[in-house]
This record gives C-alpha cells, sequence and structure tokens, in this order.
C-alpha cells in the first residue's frame, strides 16, 4: 500500500469510530431520557393518588366563614361627611331648619 491509500484507510478507521461513538451516546442520551420520563410518569401517578386520597378526607364543601369585617366609607366621604357636620353645628338654629 502506498501512502494514501494508507491515509485513506486512517481516514476511513477513524469515521467509523466517530460514528460509533456518537451511536453510543445517542443510546445513553436515549436510556437517560426514558428513565426520567419513567420517574416522571411515577411522580404524576403518586400524586394523583395522593390528590384522590386528600379529596376523600376532606368535607364536600368547606365551613362558611364569617365575615367579621365592617365596611367603612372611604376617607374622603369621610372627611365631608365631618365638615358638613361641624359645619351644620356652627349656624345658628334657626339656619338649620
Amino acid at each position: 500500500m502506498d501512502e494514501k491509500e494508507q491515509q485513506k484507510e486512517q481516514i476511513r478507521k477513524l469515521g467509523q469510530e466517530a460514528v460509533a461513538q456518537s451511536k453510543q451516546k445517542q443510546l445513553e442520551v436515549e436510556e437517560k431520557v426514558s428513565q426520567r420520563l419513567a420517574n416522571i410518569q411515577e411522580i404524576m401517578l403518586e400524586t394523583q393518588k395522593l390528590v384522590e386520597q386528600w379529596t376523600k378526607k376532606m368535607p364536600a364543601e368547606p365551613p362558611v366563614k364569617e365575615n367579621h369585617l365592617k365596611l367603612v366609607p372611604p376617607i374622603k366621604k369621610r372627611e365631608e361627611e365631618e365638615t358638613t357636620s361641624k359645619s351644620s353645628l356652627d349656624k345658628p338654629d334657626e339656619i338649620r331648619e
């Protein structure tokens, strides 16, 4: 074999090795992906079971909470009411009627 043929043979071998490595890496990636997908599916099933258990334990309707908050008029309106009531107190009785 002459030198050019040896170089071609080396290039061909290197190409085959690169293809084999690429295929091996692709298989490893696919295996890891399938494992992770299986883990995700398992987690989803476990979560679904837990949700079903919790919904069985929960009452059908949540208890009614009493509203302890009082509605208060806005500050501007309160100030206006206070000023009008003060001004009406300042006026004499005849005008108030």
